[in-house]
């Protein structure tokens, strides 16, 4: 009969590690870079301090992190959109004073 082989999930990517391999397949993460023998008792590969109960609010971490790609609030893009309009009215206005003149 073969040996069943035991695996134990790797705690940066999840992936299915061997028991004893000496790095993850997937990330690359060894000992030296963050698991070692008490991975094998980590829950599923949970991250510390994780919650997976805990709402995750993607707008807000966009807006964190990378400020420059935040989406711009619907007010101020309602502002701006007033404003474009009210500045093509007053150009579209003088331009016609003009012709008519």
């Amino acid at each position: 009969m073969a040996k069943r082989r035991e695996f134990f999930d790797c705690p940066h990517c999840g992936a299915r590690v061997p028991v004893g391999a000496k790095a993850c397949r997937e990330c690359g993460s060894d000992a030296d870079t963050g698991w070692s023998d008490e991975a094998d008792s980590m829950d599923a590969g949970v991250a510390e301090g994780y919650d997976p109960d805990d709402d995750f609010d993607y707008d807000e971490y966009i807006a964190s992190e990378f400020p420059e790609h935040a989406n711009t609030p619907p007010k101020a893009a309602m502002m701006k959109a007033v404003l474009g309009i009210v500045v093509v009215l007053v150009v579209a206005g003088l331009v016609i004073a003009t012709i008519l003149h």
